[in-house]
């Protein structure tokens, strides 16, 4: 008997432990519930914010078209474009249809009429239309997608179906996994769960990855072909290589479980993989199975650091954190001084944030030097000292920490809390920026364009600035190579804003 409030609950459950998929379904859900009520409004944000900044495409056009259209306080246009920007630099069709148009009509950017151009679509499928008329299979699927989305052609999703045919015949991966949608969903052609199947299995045999977790959940269900555990598992194991999160909990928790096939050294070493890739379910995994040397041999010592990773993992752990911090973990210590800085589940007290920074410190926590550092330099908690914030800002820097290496940086470029040094601050700078710092990969970009603290080599300022491009996160301030070799630049506030120190 179906229950919906029962499988809402499971679901929740799985996305609450780090399933993205279960993620996006809550997400959905709380859509499909409403979303013009303002807790399913809130509700349906959260996941699906989450599941976008995991990757998952879908949410991520949602997000952008809900900062685009929102009438909540939510709007927010420069954010929505920095979404559309960062799928149209996947290659990902209407967004490029999108950005074009931000362009041209100045949304969430300046007007740049160049840059619409740029990534318009009107010579980009005269070109698709002249390229699969030479047969080539990838323009021809390109062609289907201008055609399925409507950019800059009339939408037609008959037509759109008839070109992912084509090229599917041809033999592209791609196109043969969309025509098993459109098969298996009836877009553009009828339903036929058969067809859907056949090219689901092609696109398979090509090694696209999600046709293969597709076809190993129809061989393991047994809905739409014959049961077949064997070549379930067969193309269970070719998702999960491929890299399939989901399928590679699956190849895991068939190792434990499969009477034929077990084997917990196997499954072991895929939930290691898995928790080291930071999903939380695979790190509570690891700690159970060091306590109960399943795959590994037992260690309680080792089942201990994972089981805290667990916790120090999970959303909202600031209870678990005070008994932590209060037994003097320098961890913990760092986390509560940073929740009574910001207001994180508490109300903010600087004072109190001193306190924990302070106790961090003396344990030997880099970061909460830098935090301590901070108080003392705008005097918050605390009386302004300068001095004493250099010192724990170079403290935390010697040790390596990349936020602290920009601060300091900032200290020697401006000449604040010390005298102004520019080498001294492109050195700082560069340490940063080759631990992933973006503000500082931007910087270091911005010293060799301008020549601060280090010779002008504009060869290294535009390797630097393609490396700010490519960094994470991707919905970081944009900048095109062009504008910034000719002077203009973004405000590195901004990056901040968009980046986990």
């Amino acid at each position: 008997m179906k229950d919906r409030s029962k499988a809402f609950k499971w679901y929740l459950k799985a996305a609450k432990k780090g399933d993205f998929q279960c993620q996006y379904l809550v997400a959905k859900w709380y859509h499909n519930d409403g979303i013009h009520d303002p807790k399913n409004e809130e509700n349906w944000f959260y996941w699906n914010r989450k599941v976008a900044i995991n990757g998952n495409i879908h949410a991520q056009f949602e997000l952008a078209e809900y900062y685009l259209n929102s009438n909540s306080i939510n709007k927010n246009e420069k954010k929505a474009f920095r979404w559309y920007m960062k799928l149209a630099n996947d290659n990902e069709p209407r967004a490029l249809y999108i950005v074009a148009k931000c362009y041209r009509d100045g949304v969430g950017t300046d007007k740049d009429l160049k840059e619409a151009i740029k990534w318009n679509y009107d010579k980009a499928i005269e070109w698709y239309t002249k390229s699969s008329e030479g047969e080539n299979i990838k323009a021809t699927y390109s062609l289907g997608v201008c055609y399925n989305f409507g950019l800059g052609i009339k939408k037609e999703e008959k037509k759109a179906f008839e070109l992912f045919l084509k090229s599917a015949e041809g033999g592209y991966k791609y196109a043969l996994n969309v025509v098993g949608y459109c098969y298996y969903n009836g877009y553009g052609i009828l339903k036929d769960e058969n067809k859907a199947f056949e090219f689901y299995l092609k696109a398979a045999k090509k090694g696209h990855g999600t046709s293969q977790y597709l076809v190993a959940n129809w061989y393991n269900d047994g809905k739409h072909v014959l049961r077949n555990e064997e070549k379930g598992f067969y193309w269970n194991r070719k998702a999960a290589i491929n890299g399939n999160v989901n399928a590679q909990f699956e190849l895991a928790e068939y190792y434990i479980d499969s009477s034929i096939n077990k084997n917990e050294r196997k499954a072991f070493k895929w939930y290691y993989k898995l928790a080291n890739e930071n999903k939380v379910r695979a790190i509570y995994l690891v700690a159970k199975c060091y306590r109960d040397g399943i795959g590994i041999d037992k260690n309680l010592k080792e089942a201990t650091t994972w089981i805290k990773k667990y916790e120090l993992s999970k959303i909202d752990n600031y209870k678990l954190h005070i008994k932590n911090a209060e037994k003097g973990d320098d961890v913990s210590q760092y986390y509560i001084g940073n929740c009574y800085c910001y207001g994180i589940n508490t109300k903010k007290d600087f004072s109190k944030a001193i306190e924990w920074y302070s106790k961090s410190s003396e344990g030997g926590n880099i970061k909460a030097m830098c935090g301590l550092g901070c108080c003392y330099e705008y005097g918050y908690g605390v009386i302004k000292d300068k001095k004493k914030a250099f010192k724990l800002y170079l403290k935390s820097a010697e040790g390596g920490y990349r936020r602290a290496l920009y601060e300091l940086g900032n200290r020697y470029h401006y000449g604040n809390c010390t005298s102004k040094d520019e080498d001294k601050a492109f050195e700082c700078y560069l340490k940063a920026a080759e631990k992933g710092h973006n503000s500082t990969i931007y910087l270091v970009a911005k010293c060799y364009r301008d020549g601060i603290g280090t010779d002008k080599n504009l060869k290294e300022a535009t390797t630097w600035i393609k490396k700010y491009e490519l960094s994470k996160p991707y919905f970081k301030p944009y900048i095109t190579l062009y504008k910034f070799l000719d002077g203009a630049d973004i405000d590195v506030s901004s990056i901040a804003s968009h980046t986990r120190m």
